[in-house]
């Protein structure tokens, strides 16, 4: 006993209990000053620092007026560069199929925007056969039109030409289609594959917002955005190309014009395009964290009301969400600037174009002279600033991309599932002889030991009750022995078998666990019972009864095939772990880890789920790690544990029958 007296006398004795006041205390009184904080945060500025002249890239600074320091749990998500990284760009193009696919893409798109002008010079080429002596004249002073023969032969040309086209073009959307979206597809199947073989520290470490804005609004933009764009992008690339090609053929003067023009769209592209890019990794990021908050409010919202924090929650997602919106009105704002100034660009270019044409007319055939005017206007006008900004909207897509592909660069899977060279035989183990070697482990690189140095040897079929205070590591050897968390030090033997030898999926597929918390998923009564249908309706049942949760599934609509919502909300905390229960009992694992599996079940069926243990699971090893004390008195052997390391661990009647032992003393404060 640490403190003992009236509140007044624990107060003045400045001990433990007055600590405690005291930071309740402190902790209510920060509370008070958040909560007269103004009702809406509001973002004071945003500044754009000028580029960094070792890298060239933008800081953007946001101050918000709060100078708080997070903890370093959850690390912040960083920005890309300022532009999207070459490797982005190599890392698609494998998804597509190598280079031979996107070779494939442009020629298509190349060999239709040819075919397209084509048609417009055959116009030009048909009005100038036409029209074969500016000295044929009518009456009023205009060209006199001689068709004769060939027009049909013209006619011919044109129509094949442009049905040419069309073929080329279904083609080209058809190759793009096909190979965009496989790329979309392998893109997003190792990253979904990546992220379920992640270890778990990445999943205490990381938001949920942040994973689920990978697989939404990144892979939305992958899969829909990215194709339109870039197919678009090409089509306006070649046209842009060809069409400078011609023109220039025909009047080389143009040159002048695009010596003019071409340098300060490019200027103009590059500018926007380095802040561009910073501000799409900025929305992604802000983004995230609106994700993630929407997500903690919603799987919180009982505990929210509850403790009366419904407008904190609101101030905070107003904060959020003001971060998000003022990065998207800066994208926006961008995107209008940079259009401005094409427009500007685009309206002296096609001037100019005019203004040669009437220059050169003596030069020029009024046929090719409209072929020019034409052209140029529309490439000047609209096919070079559509170009530059479908460029950017592909770029921006590509941010998506390298956003998904950082995870697959960065994050570090779990040991292989299965070791060809080293699996055990069918039938281990055999015993269920557990053996632990100077175990230590911690959940991080930079955390301490929370395992330290424990060492001991399981009998087969041995009932083992764990038990310790909080904190102590009960738990943890539970994690140790299904490798969620890979060991400092040391090795742990099944049968004879180091564990850390073979593969994850030979080693979990023969334990099994009844967890503290029970989880259930999506589907059906015997889905969650049996996923792989290897047991018969006999089965399930008698596994059922055992648990005591038969004549609960007998009443229900469909019995078996009833349904079982997210999280299996439809059952109680109790019947959700009875199933869990009858899920462990028809694996007939011999080694079966309990986790406080009875902490949420009342006192009565409690007693049944013990004798359901002692029956069902009398053949294989059994670690209890109990809540109630009483749960674990009947177990062959006590393991007490006491910050990492083994307290005790014997006999539970040589444990109380020592008054002093910890056993004892935790018996006795729990009468």
């Amino acid at each position: 006993m640490g403190e003992q007296g009236t509140h007044q006398e624990l107060m003045e004795s400045d001990g433990g209990y007055s600590k405690l006041i005291q930071t309740f205390v402190k902790k209510e009184e920060e509370e008070k000053k958040k909560e007269q904080r103004p009702k809406m945060r509001r973002l004071k500025s945003i500044r754009i620092k000028s580029p960094d002249q070792a890298n060239g890239k933008f800081d953007f600074e946001v101050d918000d007026g709060d100078d708080e320091v997070d903890g370093k749990l959850i690390e912040e998500e960083q920005t890309g560069g300022s532009v999207v990284q070459l490797s982005t760009y190599a890392g698609y193009i494998h998804y597509m199929g190598g280079w031979g696919m996107a070779l494939l893409m442009l020629l298509l798109a190349g060999v239709t925007v040819f075919c397209l002008v084509t048609t417009n010079a055959c116009v030009a080429i048909w009005l100038r056969a036409a029209m074969p002596s500016n000295e044929t004249m009518d009456g009023q002073g205009g060209a006199v039109l001689d068709l004769g023969e060939e027009l049909g032969s013209f006619i011919i040309l044109y129509v094949s030409t442009f049905t040419v086209a069309l073929l080329f073009l279904l083609l080209m959307c058809y190759a793009f289609i096909r190979i965009l979206l496989r790329a979309s597809t392998r893109l997003h199947n190792a990253l979904f594959q990546r992220i379920i073989r992640c270890p778990m520290s990445f999943f205490d470490t990381t938001p949920l917002g942040r994973i689920l804005n990978r697989f939404s609004k990144d892979l939305d933009e992958v899969d829909i955005l990215l194709p339109s764009c870039l197919q678009k992008f090409s089509l306006f690339f070649f046209a842009v190309l060809i069409s400078l090609t011609v023109v220039g053929i025909l009047i080389p003067w143009y040159y002048l014009i695009l010596a003019v023009v071409l340098p300060l769209i490019c200027m103009y592209t590059i500018f926007f395009r380095r802040g561009f890019c910073e501000m799409k990794f900025m929305e992604g990021i802000t983004l995230s964290k609106l994700v993630a908050h929407l997500t903690a409010t919603m799987q919180g919202l009982v505990t929210i009301r509850t403790f009366r924090k419904t407008d904190h929650f609101i101030r905070s997602f107003g904060y959020v969400l003001d971060k998000n919106t003022l990065v998207l009105e800066l994208f926006q704002t961008t995107y209008r600037w940079v259009h401005v100034r094409m427009d500007l660009i685009s309206a002296f270019s096609t001037g100019a174009t005019a203004v040669l044409v009437v220059l050169l007319h003596d030069t020029v055939s009024p046929a090719f002279a409209g072929f020019i005017l034409f052209t140029g206007i529309n490439m000047c006008s609209g096919m070079v600033q559509s170009m530059v900004s479908f460029a950017m909207d592909a770029e921006s897509c590509f941010v998506a991309v390298e956003r998904m592909m950082e995870y697959l660069k960065v994050l570090e899977p779990e040991a292989p599932e299965i070791i060809e060279s080293n699996r055990p035989p069918a039938a281990w183990p055999s015993e269920g002889k557990l053996k632990f070697e100077n175990v230590q482990m911690r959940y991080r690189e930079s955390l301490p030991l929370v395992l330290k140095g424990i060492s001991m040897t399981i009998e087969s079929k041995e009932r083992i009750g764990i038990v310790g205070r909080t904190g102590s590591g009960k738990s943890t050897l539970g994690v140790a022995l299904f490798r969620i968390v890979e060991l400092a030090e040391g090795k742990i033997h099944i049968d004879g078998i180091d564990i850390s030898s073979i593969g994850l999926k030979d080693l979990r597929s023969k334990l099994s666990i009844i967890p503290q918390d029970p989880v259930l998923f999506i589907g059906t009564v015997r889905y969650n019972l049996d996923p792989h249908n290897n047991y018969s309706d006999e089965e399930l049942w008698s596994a059922l009864a055992q648990s005591h949760i038969k004549d609960k599934i007998s009443q229900l609509d469909g019995k078996l095939e009833a349904p079982v919502i997210e999280n299996g909300e439809n059952f109680s905390v109790g019947e959700r772990q009875l199933i869990c229960m009858a899920r462990a009992i028809l694996r007939n694992s011999k080694v079966l880890l309990l986790d406080e599996a009875t902490a949420a079940i009342d006192t009565k069926t409690d007693s049944l789920i013990q004798q359901t243990i002692r029956e069902a699971f009398k053949d294989c090893t059994m670690l209890i790690i109990a809540h109630r004390l009483n749960t674990v008195l009947d177990c062959d052997r006590i393991l007490v544990m006491d910050d990492g390391k083994i307290g005790e661990f014997d006999k539970p009647d040589t444990l109380q029958a020592d008054s002093s032992s910890m056993l004892s003393k935790m018996v006795a404060a729990a009468k």
